[in-house]
């Protein structure tokens, strides 16, 4: 997503905001308003759409699905079928365990698979004790397709990652509003062969340095990580991953607000 679609996004969010304090409460009415979603008394909630529509497939083809949810606290986004899990965003789930719970979150999640047979594959999102999910209907019919000489009706789905290719971004946040003084994780899961090389970039298409400010620090998986957040630190962060094959990059807008009191 470009800096100006960034910009669009956020300008529909607060539009009615003349000062920098944004509502919680107005954007948690807005976003809840869907049979998929899951709300409590704590007003933690977390509701998921397909982004992908059903699918038809020929057995051996690589498809990607699409999954985005909203939720409060941070939600996290899992693929599985027949009780399997698909995707590891489990990691993930563990970093932003010991985060405050007060931040209000658009996160995306994509899953390659190799189309082998008919079947649904579910998203399941969590936001705290809450989950939501929803179902992606995978067709697949016609004669089964080649890859250098083998038959790629017979690749696990797991082994899309080990096909030499460009990284493909998995999972992160499109829109993140937290309060002032809090710390935020930014995701950037990646699959590709080879491994890929992550680096972020701020606002101004500067890399963010941790160096220079030791607030931002780039985890082991790539996550960036922004302690005790100020209004100085609201725009978009863009998440590069690069290999010798290509590369992916998504940008995710942070808002910082000042706390309802």
């Amino acid at each position: 997503m470009s800096q100006k679609i960034a910009i669009l996004l956020i300008s529909l969010y607060i539009s009615a905001i003349s000062t920098r304090q944004l509502s919680k409460r107005n954007f948690l009415d807005n976003e809840i308003n869907s049979s998929n979603s899951d709300e409590s008394p704590d007003q933690s909630w977390v509701k998921i759409e397909a982004k992908t529509n059903d699918i038809k497939a020929f057995p051996g083809e690589a498809i990607e699905l699409e999954c985005e949810a909203s939720g409060s606290p941070q939600p996290t986004i899992q693929f599985y079928n027949h009780g399997s899990i698909l995707s590891d965003n489990e990691v993930f789930s563990n970093e932003i365990s010991q985060l405050p719970p007060s931040a209000l979150v658009k996160a995306v999640a994509r899953l390659r698979v190799i189309a082998k047979k008919s079947e649904v594959i579910f998203c399941k999102a969590t936001g705290g004790s809450k989950t939501a999910r929803t179902a992606i209907k995978i067709f697949v019919s016609g004669s089964k397709l080649n890859f250098l000489g083998n038959d790629v009706f017979d690749f696990d789905s797991q082994e899309v990652s080990l096909i030499r290719e460009a990284p493909r971004i998995t999972f992160f946040d499109t829109f993140y509003l937290e309060n002032i003084g809090n710390t935020v994780i930014l995701p950037c899961s990646s699959m590709g062969a080879p491994g890929a090389d992550t680096v972020w970039l701020n606002a101004e298409e500067k890399v963010v340095d941790g160096a220079r400010d030791k607030r931002f620090t780039v985890t082991p998986f790539g996550h960036l990580k922004i302690r005790n957040i100020e209004w100085r630190d609201m725009g978009p962060y863009t998440c590069v991953v690069r290999n010798n094959f290509g590369k992916d990059s998504i940008t995710t807008f942070l808002y910082p607000m000042l706390a309802e009191k």
